[in-house]
C-alpha cells in the first residue's frame, strides 16, 4: 500500500505488454494489450494521459520511449508511430509506415527518434532490419538497412539512450544457430555479433531485454531440452550463465534483476548480480517476466503489471525498511 513501499496505478482495463519509466522516475509509460498508451505520474500514482495507441501484432514487441527530458514520449507498431506531448497529451507527430514488426525506439542523444524494426523487402521478400529517423527530413526513409538474409528476426531491443540496438536472429533451415547482434543505429560499421549458439527452431527470441542504464543486456534462448539465461555487460561484453533462473528484467548496472525461481508457477525472485536469490517478492501476478516489468533508472522502483491491467511499483528500499522491521531485511 502507498506509505508501505508499494503503489497501485489504475487506468488500463487490459493486462500490460510494455512498460517504461521516464529517466528521472518522474513518469511511467505503459501500452496495454487493448492497444492503449498510458502516462501516469509516479509520485501521485495520477493517471495523467489515456491515448488511443498504434495497433501492431504483438503487444510485447512495441515500440515506447520517453525523451530524456520527459517531455516526448513515442510508441510504434504495425504501420504507425506517434509522438505526444507528456505535459498536455497534445499529440505531436504521426507517421504512417510500411507494415513491420519488432519495433525498438530510442531518443538519440543527437535529437533523432530512431525507429528500428524488422520489415520485408518487397525485392527479395526477405526480412531486413531498417532504421528511421522520424525526427529527420525524411522520415520515412531509411537511414540504415540491414540485410539479414535466410535469418529470421526474432527481437529487437535499443538502448535507453540510443547509442546501441540489439537483435536476437537465428538460421533455422540446417544450423538451427541463434546468434545476438548489435550495431549502431546512426553509425555505418557491420553488426556486431556478441554471442552465438545452437538453439531449437522458433526459440531464440523468448526474451531480450536491456537494462535501465544501457549497460546490461539479459536474453534466453533454448538448447537441447534446456533453457539458458545470460546476462551480457556491456561494453565488455562479458557473458555471465543465469541458467539457474527463468529470464527476467536486468536491473541497472546488474546491481540486481528480476526472474523466477527453478520450477515456480507463481513468485519472482529479487536477485543481487550473481548472486543466489536475494529475496522472494511473492509475485504471484502477470507480468514480473521481461516486457511487463520494468526497473527505474536508478534502480530504486520496480514496476509489474495484474491481469486485469493494473500497474504494481515497488520502491525497494521501502520495501527493505518495512521487512527490516520485521527481521526480514536483505
Amino acid at each position: 500500500d502507498a506509505g508501505r513501499g508499494t503503489q497501485t496505478l489504475r487506468g488500463f482495463t487490459a493486462p500490460v505488454g510494455r512498460m517504461q519509466f521516464s529517466s528521472d522516475s518522474r513518469y511511467l509509460a505503459a501500452v496495454s494489450n487493448n492497444w492503449k498508451v498510458g502516462l501516469w505520474e509516479h509520485a501521485t500514482g495520477k493517471l495523467l494521459h489515456l491515448w488511443d495507441g498504434p495497433h501492431g501484432v504483438w503487444q510485447d514487441n512495441v515500440g515506447l520511449a520517453i525523451s530524456a527530458d520527459g517531455r516526448q514520449l513515442a510508441c510504434a507498431a504495425g504501420e504507425q508511430a506517434k509522438l505526444w506531448d507528456t505535459a498536455t497529451g497534445r499529440l505531436i507527430g504521426e507517421w504512417d509506415l510500411p507494415s513491420g514488426r519488432e519495433d525498438a525506439l530510442a531518443f538519440h542523444p543527437s535529437g533523432a527518434l530512431h525507429l528500428t524494426r524488422s520489415e520485408e523487402d518487397k525485392e527479395t521478400k526477405q526480412r531486413v532490419i531498417r532504421v528511421r529517423n522520424l525526427l529527420g527530413p525524411d522520415p520515412l526513409k531509411a537511414v540504415r538497412e540491414i540485410p539479414i538474409g535466410d535469418w529470421s528476426i526474432h527481437l529487437i531491443r535499443a538502448a535507453p539512450d540510443g547509442n546501441y540496438v540489439v537483435a536476437t536472429i537465428a538460421r533455422v533451415r540446417e544450423q538451427k544457430t541463434g546468434r545476438l547482434r548489435s550495431f549502431d543505429p546512426a553509425g555505418h560499421e557491420p553488426p556486431a555479433t556478441l554471442l552465438e549458439r545452437n538453439v531449437l527452431v522458433g526459440t531464440a527470441g523468448i526474451g531480450l531485454e536491456i537494462d535501465p542504464t544501457g549497460q546490461v543486456l539479459g536474453f534466453q534462448w533454448q538448447q537441447g531440452d534446456a533453457v539458458r539465461t545470460w546476462f551480457l555487460e556491456m561494453p565488455a561484453r562479458k557473458p555471465f550463465d543465469a541458467s539457474g533462473a527463468q529470464f527476467g528484467m536486468p536491473g541497472p548496472r546488474f546491481e540486481v534483476w528480476l526472474g523466477a525461481a527453478p520450477g515456480a508457477q507463481t513468485g519472482h525472485m529479487l536477485f543481487r548480480s550473481r548472486a543466489r536469490p536475494l529475496v522472494h517478492l511473492g509475485l504471484h501476478a502477470w507480468g514480473a517476466g521481461a516486457g511487463g516489468s520494468c526497473f527505474s533508472r536508478d534502480g530504486r522502483f520496480i514496476a509489474w503489471y495484474h491481469k486485469d491491467g493494473t500497474i504494481v511499483v515497488v520502491d525497494l528500499p521501502a520495501i527493505q525498511t518495512e521487512l527490516t522491521k520485521d527481521g526480514l531485511g536483505w
